[in-house]
């Protein structure tokens, strides 16, 4: 790995995180988010679904690879910040979607030693629409807890878009991946892999250009129902099967923004302009 590795970069921005509450241990994923701030500076973020922040009524647990001196993780090393009783941290998303954000700079006392996803990189609306209907994409986690327990890397994933980003899946600012996707999962970013010769110098993954794309925050399953019997039993008993699909629904990337407006808004900051947006544009012979 060297300097300019992208993907190593991005596997180090994520956080396996534990929460701890009355309906007892939740094992998930979330990821360090940076925003540019109207009149100078940055504030950084954990971005992680609603739901693993409901459940650490008691105590979250990140846990983070830090920032080397050479600008990669230092994988094999590892950062711990457990929070009691967190609930005024974080902030939810104002409809109530199941993504949330929590401010970092309280928690780490240098948030430089922490690997981010830029805002920069985040799909804009306009980038949703004028996206294929069928794009290439990976997601960066925790499924089922796993991991690398002596580098501490996270698993990597890739796969396609299920339904198109430019399209609201059931109506919410959300769409489908077609990526084995399992509980632990929640809260993984999705990334867009876009063909890109340039991708080298313009964030990028094996010559193909990145852009935040969303957040993983449900699956679909299908349950299989049949019947078990033991041989000297009279009596049967019904068995479900809950059988994965490797359906994943993902929160637009714009849903983190809107998060991080409702922080912001709370210490009187906003975020600055978002940068010009690069679309494909039709040359007529």
């Amino acid at each position: 790995m060297t300097g300019d590795d992208t993907a190593a970069k991005l596997l180090g921005t994520t956080a396996r995180l534990e929460s701890r509450g009355v309906a007892g241990e939740c094992r998930g994923t979330g990821f360090v988010y940076e925003v540019r701030i109207d009149g100078g500076g940055t504030r950084t973020f954990l971005v992680a679904n609603k739901h693993q922040f409901e459940a650490a009524s008691a105590e979250l647990c990140l846990r983070l690879v830090p920032r080397g001196f050479d600008g990669l993780p230092s994988w094999g090393q590892e950062l711990t910040f457990e929070l009691t009783h967190p609930g005024p941290r974080w902030f939810a998303h104002p409809a109530d979607l199941d993504i949330a954000v929590m401010p970092l700079e309280p928690v780490v006392a240098e948030p430089g030693s922490l690997l981010a996803v830029s805002a920069d990189v985040a799909l804009s609306s306009a980038q949703e629409h004028a996206a294929a209907a069928v794009e290439s994409i990976l997601t960066v986690g925790y499924p089922n807890g796993l991991y690398d327990p002596v580098n501490l890397t996270p698993i990597s994933r890739e796969g396609i878009t299920a339904t198109p980003i430019g399209l609201d899946y059931e109506g919410l600012p959300a769409f489908c991946i077609d990526a084995a996707t399992f509980p632990g999962s929640s809260g993984s970013p999705v990334f867009r892999l876009e063909a890109d010769p340039h991708a080298r110098v313009r964030f990028g993954i094996l010559g193909r250009r990145v852009t935040l794309a969303g957040v993983v925050a449900a699956l679909h399953e299908r349950q299989a129902v049949g019947d078990v019997r033991r041989v000297d039993a009279t009596k049967g008993f019904e068995l479900v099967v809950r059988d994965p699909m490797h359906l994943g629904i993902v929160l637009k990337a714009r849903t983190i923004d809107e998060c991080i407006d409702v922080a912001l808004e709370a210490v009187n900051l906003r975020r600055a302009a978002a940068p010009a947006v690069e679309l494909p544009t039709e040359h007529v012979a």
